[in-house]
């Protein structure tokens, strides 16, 4: 799914979509005058202001043909639509997860007012209510709808550093040697990252790297474990904020010694 960010030349591109979807998805759920309030609540003219105001975008598939389209404003998602032919090629789920990412860029949080009939795709996600409301439509119909709430994991941004970190092991392979017991200490100068590390099977380590563009740490790393042997791999490290805003760091190593195994491990900083 290839996303772009809309422009006044791609207006009728997401009026199409969204006019289409609901004139021909919302009829089969919801009365007339509902419908009816939607495609006016969604006309060319509000369209074209959250394109000035660069927060829509349009998403196309691999043929590069414009399936969806949704908007951001600060960390309100809303106008999230897809073409009804499209609606069982997973296009909503990719869309979500783009608009949630770009989101978690600057918030903490997303949020959304959702209908009835996407009410369960969000629980699913990770939604929680915060509000319901009841809208009046045309001829005193009252409208349900529910505003939600989802926390988010932000990136890890270069210009935090590692140093002065300790990291704890949570997660790691089977053919690995560090546990629960292996403490990190990480130090940093400018894009040069280095730690020593021992406990559990460990008696003494250290390792190398650099700090990426992306956050990312591209490491070596060699130790002595508890049967005095010494052991040495690479590593690509890919940090990540979880909920409590604690760093984790997710791990793809190998061994560059004779096993010369791959596997896989997560260390979380100490609280």
């Amino acid at each position: 799914m290839k996303a772009i960010l809309a422009t006044m030349e791609e207006l009728q591109q997401v009026v199409d979509i969204v006019t289409t979807t609901i004139s021909k998805v919302f009829p089969k759920y919801y009365f007339q005058e509902a419908v009816d309030f939607f495609l006016n609540h969604n006309r060319q003219t509000s369209i074209a202001r959250d394109i000035s105001r660069n927060q829509v975008w349009l998403f196309a598939n691999e043929d590069n043909i414009f399936v969806g389209t949704g908007t951001i404003t600060e960390n309100m998602l809303s106008r999230i639509y897809v073409l009804p032919q499209y609606h069982k090629h997973d296009c909503h789920s990719a869309i979500m997860d783009f608009l949630e990412e770009k989101v978690s860029e600057n918030y903490d949080q997303v949020m959304l007012d959702a209908l009835p009939t996407s009410m369960n795709l969000c629980l699913k996600r990770g939604y929680s209510c915060v509000e319901n409301h009841w809208l009046h439509v045309d001829q005193g119909k009252l409208f349900f709808y529910e505003t939600l709430k989802k926390d988010l994991i932000r990136p890890f941004e270069k210009t935090h550093s590692y140093n002065g970190r300790i990291f704890v092991t949570v997660i790691n392979s089977d053919n690995g040697e560090v546990d629960g017991s292996t403490i990190f200490k990480y130090y940093q100068k400018d894009d040069v990252v280095w730690a020593d590390y021992q406990g559990g099977k460990i008696v003494k380590g250290y390792l190398l790297g650099k700090v990426l563009e992306d956050g990312r740490m591209d490491i070596v790393y060699h130790h002595i474990n508890n049967c005095g042997a010494l052991r040495r791999g690479k590593c690509l490290s890919t940090p990540e904020m979880n909920a409590n805003g604690q760093l984790q760091l997710h791990e793809a190593w190998q061994w560059l010694d004779d096993e010369n195994y791959c596997g896989q491990s997560m260390v979380m900083e100490a609280e």
